[in-house]
């Protein structure tokens, strides 16, 4: 299964659940890297969920399990950071989803159900985040699927976001009961507005007042509604929004909130080749 990918000095880099896969543009090849239980200076977890490249042009992988790994591909080795329960300081467990960086040149690491760590550059260390009820100022929950740093280098996960300056937490969409919980599957930026996704819905919140409006996407053609439901988002540099579904990929029309989506199309050769949509390039 395909993950996500990045692309970086002629190279596509692609995750998969079988190992990382790196395309030299120049030579049309692929380099495969996988797990070696015998090396600890190879890849340490073969489902790679996410890839990221920092602003110093390093590229990290989260895995599912795995923790996560920065990788020195001149030398074809990764230095592996996993979660230990004797080690406070230790990346969040379990399956890791999604990856930023704030303005400090921290790196934020966001798990499914064990919360979102940031490691601190300079220290060498992680933090984890955690909901608590009974303070106001934490995550509302500890369950993501994306994480993402806006403009003013704050960063957005699930319903809440981190200010750096404060170091404190707040939310934006009142936390929901776990047995109903939604996981948004993607953020992106546009003027003063965050768009955060999930389900077949789009909240807009004003990144400085926090003010939020929600609407439901409207797919033309779908007749079940949970086929409208989001797996991952996609903006162009002409600021042209696109979402790929349980069924068909869609054009989002922020303005209307309109969508056209195109989907497979029995017998066209030339309409959308599957239904599930994972990523988008």
């Amino acid at each position: 299964m395909y993950y996500g990918h990045i692309d970086y000095n002629d190279q596509v880099w692609i995750a998969t659940s079988v190992g990382l896969f790196i395309f030299d543009s120049n030579t049309g090849t692929f380099d495969w890297y996988q797990n070696d239980p015998d090396n600890p200076a190879s890849l340490p977890e073969n489902s790679v969920r996410h890839l990221f490249k920092d602003c110093e042009g390093t590229v990290w992988l989260a895995t599912y399990g795995g923790g996560v790994a920065r990788a020195i591909i001149k030398n074809k080795v990764f230095k592996t950071f996993q979660h230990s329960p004797k080690n406070a300081n230790s990346v969040v467990a379990g399956l890791l989803f999604g990856m930023c960086e704030d303005k400090n040149g921290n790196l934020w690491i966001a798990s499914e159900d064990n919360g979102i760590s940031q490691y601190i550059l300079k220290e060498g260390r992680f933090i984890t985040h955690l909901h608590n009820p009974n303070h106001p100022h934490t995550p509302s929950a500890d369950y993501y699927r994306a994480v993402f740093c806006d403009s003013d280098r704050k960063v957005w996960a699930n319903h809440s976001v981190f200010n750096p300056t404060t170091n404190q937490w707040r939310t934006f969409l009142p936390p929901c009961k776990p047995q109903n919980r939604i996981l948004i599957k993607g953020f992106m930026e546009i003027g003063d507005t965050i768009y955060a996704f999930f389900e077949d819905k789009v909240c807009a919140v004003h990144r400085q007042t926090l003010q939020t409006s929600l609407f439901r996407i409207e797919i033309p053609g779908v007749v079940h509604q949970e086929d409208a439901s989001i797996r991952c988002c996609f903006k162009n540099r002409k600021e042209k929004i696109f979402i790929g579904t349980r069924n068909g990929f869609a054009g989002l029309d922020l303005k209307s909130r309109q969508a056209k989506q195109w989907r497979l199309q029995h017998p066209n050769p030339s309409s959308m080749g599957y239904g599930h949509i994972q990523a988008i390039y």
